[in-house]
């Protein structure tokens, strides 16, 4: 008050009031946005999960040696589609864990490791 005019001060002072309550609304948004994404794309990476879990448990139970080409191509899918995903921008460790994971299956469907017990 004292150093501007009063009608600029009068402005300011109501701007102040007004603009308070949307900053205090705009703050806790704005910082949840980049949180957001990344559990977006942690949620599609789980939900690769669980359909990985459902094809090595499905593999481990009906496995036949003579279709592993085919349970190959299957999780070749899967890591394409991670590859192509959102999620391998945004969630890159966990992508990197869940294409390990993948590499793994692989490995033990062409080396048999987990199912030596099922063959006859």
């Amino acid at each position: 008050m004292k150093y501007l005019p009063l009608w600029l001060a009068e402005f300011l002072e109501r701007m102040f009031f007004l603009l308070l309550p949307f900053v205090a609304f705009a703050y806790p948004t704005i910082k949840s946005i980049p949180t957001y994404r990344t559990n977006v794309a942690k949620k599609q990476i789980n939900s690769i999960y669980k359909e990985l879990d459902k094809f090595e448990q499905n593999t481990i139970e009906t496995f036949d040696q003579n279709r592993r080409g085919e349970y190959i191509e299957v999780i070749n899918v899967m890591e394409r589609w991670v590859l192509k995903s959102k999620a391998a921008k945004l969630a890159t460790a966990e992508c990197y864990s869940l294409r390990n994971n993948i590499e793994f299956i692989r490995n033990a469907i062409e080396k048999q490791v987990i199912y030596t017990g099922r063959e006859s």
